[in-house]
């Protein structure tokens, strides 16, 4: 009936990802619990989608308990649940090549360093969403971590900032790579996503919420952040139990 709005359509829809996802499933448990359990607002579909972070985030924001917190279809059509491995890579690459310079932006001169900017230190409070716990630099075969620019300069074992310069560095140069390395990290832009993806498996969704809330404006990362995407609710990490970006942390020393 008209008198229900959008948030119906919107919830629907979400029971329709959850469907397709797990499927069949129903994010209210069986049939003989369902009316009850939606009643209640006892629909959590973490459980099933755990596995699959920016699924995960995207049907929780449509099944919110309140018609007034589901953000727009066309706010969830925004969401990078729907990008290519193509549009991934192109995003965290974009967004490397923004954030990269920010230390150095505004530098006087001289060896003093420069004291890290305020959007490199939003950008490293998002690291413990994006990278889980522990050196990022763990997880990646050594050979990503040396040889080229990485012999250079070394990569900071948990900034987010660096892990997204490994990204970009290994896409950009992957025809240079040892064909152990290319075998490794899989062709682009699939095999290569799913690569980083598997290690790192909320980095996506993790810098697309940075990118809204910091730059949402910004036009090297226009293509991926239309206006609808403000609209969406990037606050808590399906499963995380915090916001993204949460407590601030120390920017790593430019080396």
């Amino acid at each position: 009936p008209p008198s229900l709005g959008r948030g119906a359509d919107v919830y629907a829809y979400g029971l329709l990802l959850y469907h397709t996802l797990t499927g069949g499933g129903h994010p209210a448990g069986e049939t003989y619990e369902r009316d009850f359990r939606i009643l209640r607002g006892d629909v959590d579909p973490r459980a099933a989608l755990r596995h699959l972070p920016e699924a995960c985030h995207a049907v929780s924001a449509a099944l919110a308990r309140s018609p007034r917190a589901r953000p727009p279809v066309a706010a969830l059509l925004a969401h990078p649940l729907w990008w290519s491995a193509g549009e991934r890579v192109a995003f965290l690459v974009a967004l490397s090549d923004r954030v990269e310079p920010e230390d150095r932006a505004g530098s006087a001169g001289g060896d003093a360093a420069p004291a890290p900017s305020p959007l490199l230190l939003a950008l490293e409070s998002y690291a413990p969403d994006a990278l889980g716990a522990g050196a990022w630099t763990d997880r990646v075969p050594p050979a990503l971590l040396t040889g080229g620019a990485a012999a250079r300069r070394r990569y900071a074992p948990r900034s987010l900032r660096d892990l997204l310069r490994c990204v970009r560095n290994k896409h950009a140069h992957y025809r240079e790579l040892a064909p152990d390395v290319q075998a490794a990290l899989g062709a682009p832009p699939e095999g290569y996503m799913s690569f980083w993806a598997a290690r790192f498996p909320r980095l996506v969704l993790a810098c697309f919420a940075f990118a809204v809330r910091h730059l949402p404006t910004d036009p090297a990362l226009a293509p991926f952040l239309p206006p609808e995407a403000g609209l969406l609710p990037l606050g808590p990490v399906p499963g995380a139990g915090k916001p993204l970006g949460g407590t601030p942390r120390a920017a790593p020393t430019p080396r």
